[in-house]
C-alpha cells in the first residue's frame, strides 16, 4: 500500500523541480505537509494568473518603495553623522521595489493608469535620489539622466490623459521632477526647459486651486445632459445623492480623490472604486460636457518642453521637498523626515533694462518651520491691515521690518543695508493687500506664485543679483 501511494518520479519532477522561466510555468497553491516548511507547489500547465491577489501585488510593491524613500529621508534625520553609503542602499532598494511593481503591474487584467503613473512616478523620484548622488554605478542601476526623465514624462503623460483622469496632483509631482532634473544641467537648452517645467508647474497649481476652491461655485447652475449618467453605475449614483447636478459631481470627484489618499487603504476595493469613479467622473461626464471645467480645471498646454518666451516683469517661484543628504544641517527630533525645503525662481526682466537676461536661480534650502514662520508674519500684516482702523501710515514702519526680513530670508550673504531707501523710491513697494498678499504667496510653500508684476519682480531681482 506505501508503494501505490508514493508518487512517482514524473509527479516529484513536476512539484519539485524549480521553474526555469516565469513564462513556463504558474503557481498553483500552497501544501503544509504538516511541518514548519511550506512547499510551493509548482505545475507545468500554464493556468490562470489573474487571479484576484495579483491585482494588489503591483500596489503592494509600490507603497514598499515609497516607505524605502521615507526611511532614505529618516536617515538623515535626528543624526549628527549621516550614513550616506546606508542611505545609497536603501535608495537602491526603493528603484528595485518601483521596478518590480512596474513590472508586477503588467501581469493584471484590470491595469489602472491612475496606478500606473503612480508607479512611473515613484520610479522617476527613486532613479532621481541616485543620480543626485552622483555614484559611478548610476548607469549600471539605470538611474541616469535619461532614464529618470523617460520614467518621469511617461508618468506625466499618464496622468494627463482621460483615462487615469487627469490628475492634477500626479501631474505637477512629475513635473517637479523633471524641473529638478533640468536645473541641474548647465546647457542652455536645459534651462530652458527647467523654465518650462516650472511654469508648468505653477499652471497645474492654479488649475488644482480653483478645481477645489472656485470650480463648485462657479459651475453650480450648469445641468449634466440626461444621456450623461448613464457613464455611471446604480451604486455610484445613490452615493452622489444627486448625480444631476455638475456641482455635486465636483464635490464627489474631490472627496473620491481626498478620501483615496488616507492611510490604511492601499489595498481596500472601496480606495480601488473610488479611483476608479474619479477617472470616469472626469473622461465621461465633465470634460466631454461641461466647458467651465474644461477651461479652469484641465491643463491644455503642450506637455513637452518648447522654446517659451519668459513675460516681462515675470515671477513664479515653486517650493518642493529638499534632499538633506547633501546638506549639514543639524536638526530637531520634532520636525518630521522632511525638514527642509528649496525653491526655484524664474524672473522676467524689467525695462528699461533689456539687457538684462531672464533669472532662473536654485534658492539655497532652508528649514520648513523657519518659511511657516515668514509666511505667517507677512499674514498676521497683511490680517492687521484689513482690520485696522488707524491709518496706513502707522503700519508702514513694521512693513519695512518684513522687506528687510524677506531680503535677509532670500540673501543671508547680503549684509548691506543701504539699498531700504532705494527700494522704497525705485522699487515702489507699497504697503497694501495686494503687496501684501504676492509676498504671502511668494512664501507659501503648498502654492508658489506665477504673476506679472513690476514692483515685485524689480524688488526680487535686486535682492539676487546683489548676491
Amino acid at each position: 500500500d506505501e508503494e501505490e501511494n508514493d508518487p512517482d518520479e514524473e509527479e516529484l519532477r513536476q512539484i519539485y523541480e524549480p521553474p526555469r522561466s516565469p513564462s513556463d510555468v504558474s503557481v498553483t497553491g500552497f501544501d503544509d505537509n504538516d511541518s514548519d516548511d511550506i512547499v510551493l507547489r509548482v505545475s507545468k500547465v500554464k493556468t490562470n494568473l489573474y487571479i484576484p491577489a495579483v491585482r494588489y501585488l503591483p500596489k503592494i510593491r509600490l507603497e514598499l518603495a515609497k516607505n524605502l524613500l521615507d526611511v532614505a529621508a529618516a536617515l538623515n534625520v535626528g543624526i549628527e553623522l549621516k550614513n550616506v553609503g546606508t542611505n545609497r542602499q536603501v535608495r537602491i532598494a526603493a528603484v528595485r521595489a518601483a521596478e518590480s511593481a512596474l513590472s508586477a503591474i503588467r501581469l493584471t487584467t484590470a491595469n489602472p493608469s491612475w496606478l500606473f503613473a503612480t508607479i512611473l512616478l515613484t520610479l522617476g523620484k527613486a532613479r532621481r535620489l541616485i543620480y543626485e548622488l552622483a555614484y559611478d554605478e548610476h548607469r549600471e542601476l539605470n538611474c541616469s539622466f535619461f532614464s529618470c526623465v523617460t520614467a518621469l514624462s511617461s508618468a506625466l503623460n499618464i496622468a494627463a490623459s482621460n483615462d487615469a483622469g487627469h490628475n492634477l496632483e500626479i501631474m505637477r509631482e512629475a513635473t517637479l521632477e523633471l524641473l529638478r532634473l533640468y536645473a541641474q544641467q548647465p546647457s542652455e537648452e536645459d534651462m530652458m526647459f527647467a523654465s518650462h517645467y516650472l511654469h508648468m508647474a505653477a499652471m497645474l497649481t492654479v488649475k488644482h486651486q480653483k478645481l477645489c476652491y472656485e470650480c463648485v461655485s462657479s459651475i453650480e447652475n450648469e445641468i449634466i445632459p440626461e444621456g450623461a449618467k448613464f457613464a455611471l453605475s446604480s451604486i455610484d449614483c445613490e452615493e452622489m445623492y444627486a448625480y444631476d447636478t455638475s456641482a455635486a459631481l465636483i464635490r464627489h470627484l474631490i472627496a473620491l480623490r481626498t478620501e483615496a489618499k488616507l492611510p490604511g487603504g492601499f489595498l481596500d476595493d472601496t480606495a480601488y472604486r473610488a479611483k476608479d469613479l474619479a477617472s470616469r467622473i472626469h473622461s465621461q461626464i465633465m470634460h466631454p460636457h461641461l466647458e467651465k471645467y474644461r477651461r479652469d480645471c484641465c491643463f491644455d498646454g503642450t506637455l513637452t518642453p518648447q522654446s517659451w518666451t519668459t513675460p516681462k516683469y515675470f515671477v513664479c517661484i515653486q517650493w518642493f521637498v529638499a534632499d538633506s543628504t547633501n546638506f549639514d544641517v543639524k536638526f530637531d527630533d520634532d520636525q518630521g523626515i522632511y525638514p527642509l525645503v528649496e525653491a526655484i525662481v524664474l524672473l522676467g526682466t524689467v525695462p528699461p533694462d533689456e539687457r538684462e537676461r531672464p533669472h532662473l536661480l536654485r534658492l539655497n534650502p532652508v528649514k520648513l518651520d523657519d518659511l511657516l514662520a515668514m509666511h505667517d508674519r507677512i499674514a498676521g500684516l497683511r490680517y492687521d491691515l484689513q482690520e485696522s482702523s488707524q491709518h496706513i501710515s502707522e503700519l508702514e514702519q513694521e512693513f519695512e521690518i518684513v522687506l528687510s526680513q524677506t531680503r535677509t530670508f532670500l540673501n543671508p550673504d547680503n549684509t548691506s543695508n543701504a539699498t531700504s531707501d532705494a527700494l522704497k523710491e525705485d522699487v515702489h513697494l507699497h504697503c497694501n493687500i495686494e503687496t501684501l498678499n504676492l509676498l504671502e504667496d511668494f512664501f507659501d510653500d503648498r502654492y508658489g506664485i506665477c504673476t506679472e508684476n513690476k514692483q515685485l519682480c524689480s524688488f526680487l531681482r535686486e535682492i539676487f543679483y546683489s548676491r
